[in-house]
């Protein structure tokens, strides 16, 4: 797996792949995929992740029926959205990746979309599926704390605006003045 996160050491260049490709998907279509996963991870490594998205998805669709190619090039193209912000293309990259095939992977990169909108509930459901398939994945650690934290952030600013929603309220119904006094 990659690091995925904005400001962390970009990923060297991997495979994508969970597993080899079978020979009946060694083609001539799955080398132009690698090709173009290739050139987009050059443009990532470079810093350019809007045009490794367009070679990304230049791969997909060179991928044709070659499921595991197709799979890792959609991988490729969800860190690149992400890099880019663009969080919903990276869970909808993700997602499709894992309608080829559920991988750690896949479930890890949407997870990781999914905290970083505020989906909580999605990015755990994710991060468990991706823990049960690869336990002992540093990254997959590494996310579960980020997830915690993001959990705990989101609490602790969700009881704050009750307690202002609740002072505003008092402040409506009592005296002018009166909770001010009182905080």
């Amino acid at each position: 797996m990659g690091i995925l996160q904005s400001g962390e050491k970009r990923p060297e260049p991997d495979s994508g792949h969970d597993e080899a490709p079978t020979d009946a998907e060694a083609t001539p279509e799955t080398t132009d995929t690698e090709l173009l996963r290739a050139a987009g991870n050059a443009k990532m490594e470079a810093g350019d992740a809007q045009g490794a998205v367009e070679l990304y998805r230049q791969a997909v669709a060179a991928a044709g029926d070659a499921v595991h190619p197709a799979r890792a090039a959609l991988l490729n193209m969800s860190y690149a959205k992400a890099e880019l912000n663009d969080l919903a293309a990276a869970e909808e990259a993700a997602t499709a990746a894992l309608e080829l095939g559920v991988c750690a992977k896949g479930l890890f990169r949407r997870a990781v979309a999914r905290r970083r909108m505020k989906d909580l509930e999605g990015a755990y459901e994710d991060l468990h599926r991706a823990l049960a398939l690869a336990p002992d994945e540093p990254e997959l650690q590494s996310e579960k704390r980020k997830l915690i934290a993001t959990a705990q952030r989101h609490e602790e600013e969700q009881a704050r605006l009750a307690k202002q929603t609740a002072a505003a309220s008092l402040e409506e119904w009592l005296a002018p003045g009166a909770v001010a006094a009182v905080r």
